[in-house]
């Protein structure tokens, strides 16, 4: 008889550090007359108890999808919630995953990787000892949110990855698919565990807990750096109030040309920064930047700042913070 599984884990793609990029697919249409194609990896709406998951291999055709994803990421995931593997990861995980679900081919110009429909569900939960908030209607119903997982541990024996008939839109992992992760050296994989905890403890809190002591490092110019703990502005003066249409053009070209600039290929790699985003109004599109250290951003960006194309030359903010703190001082820089 097999093992019982030690720990069980929520898994999920790395979303506090833009290193790990995800895909994204646009508004693409659903296999299964659905609104999106997203819709299409969980159960209809309002299923209840014995909701249900339709195979999409028959029906599909490879998708494609769209983001910055690095070579060495194993798990971007697709809108942060369905499951995407990298070919070695697939590879490497194939027999548990094609034991449990289908792998579904992406295209994507940098490599290959695969989305992944988890089927396995499983009914291993002490509904009595959980602490959760149950959906409404005929008992039982599946739970909106789970803040204390109670396993009955005999019914994990031989699990690796699945889903819970209890909380339907999440998938779940056990030591064995955590180990094989681990022991490949795969990227780009966040395991929460949910159980087994001692009485009282909240595996949330937990969690909250192990991310504020551990944080999002990387090898940064100097080297282990908080990847977040910086931000740059490039402002971009505009003709007029309203961005006109050549010069959105061209501030994409540029966003084009700034992510090719910050890629990383490796892990060992320098990280210098991401491009967040843009804003525009009042006649100023500012690109905005994530950096463990913006005067070294600003220095790796100098010949392609002193070679763009633009009426005006481009301001330059340092910001010693994050991006999304408004309280931040703006400082130029001074060349």
């Amino acid at each position: 008889m097999a093992k019982a599984a030690n720990s069980i884990y929520l898994l999920e793609p790395i979303t506090d550090n833009p290193v790990f990029e995800g895909f994204g697919t646009g508004q693409l249409p659903s296999l299964l007359g659905r609104s999106t194609i997203r819709d299409d990896f969980y159960p209809v709406a309002g299923s209840g108890w014995n909701w249900t998951l339709v195979p999409l291999k028959t029906l599909w055709q490879p998708l494609r999808v769209l983001g910055r994803v690095v070579p060495f990421n194993d798990f971007p995931c697709i809108s942060l919630t369905i499951p995407a593997f990298s070919r070695r990861a697939a590879d490497g995980l194939r027999d548990m995953l094609e034991l449990n679900g289908e792998l579904l081919e992406l295209e994507y110009d940098k490599g290959e990787y695969f989305a992944y429909n988890c089927t396995r569900i499983v009914e291993i939960l002490d509904r009595e000892k959980c602490k959760a908030l149950w959906g409404e209607g005929p008992s039982p119903m599946p739970a909106l949110a789970i803040r204390r997982f109670a396993v009955k541990s005999e019914r994990t024996s031989g699990l690796s990855i699945f889903r819970m008939r209890e909380l339907c839109n999440c998938v779940f992992v056990t030591d064995v698919f955590r180990s094989r992760v681990l022991e490949l050296g795969l990227n780009g994989f966040e395991f929460v565990k949910v159980w087994p905890f001692p009485e009282g403890v909240d595996y949330a809190m937990e969690d909250a807990k192990r991310r504020r002591e551990h944080g999002q490092r990387v090898v940064g110019p100097t080297g282990l750096m908080e990847v977040k703990g910086q931000s740059l502005i490039i402002e971009l003066s505009l003709k007029d109030d309203k961005i006109s249409l050549s010069e959105k053009k061209a501030v994409s070209r540029f966003q084009d040309e700034l992510d090719a600039q910050l890629v990383l290929r490796s892990m060992d790699e320098v990280y210098y920064g991401s491009l967040e985003g843009r804003s525009t109004r009042k006649g100023k599109t500012r690109l905005i930047f994530s950096c463990p250290d913006c005067v070294a951003l600003v220095k790796k960006l100098a010949p392609w700042l002193n070679s763009l194309e633009w009426p005006q030359k481009p301001i330059v903010l340092l910001r010693q913070g994050p991006f999304d703190d408004t309280a931040v001082e703006e400082v130029p820089f001074d060349s």
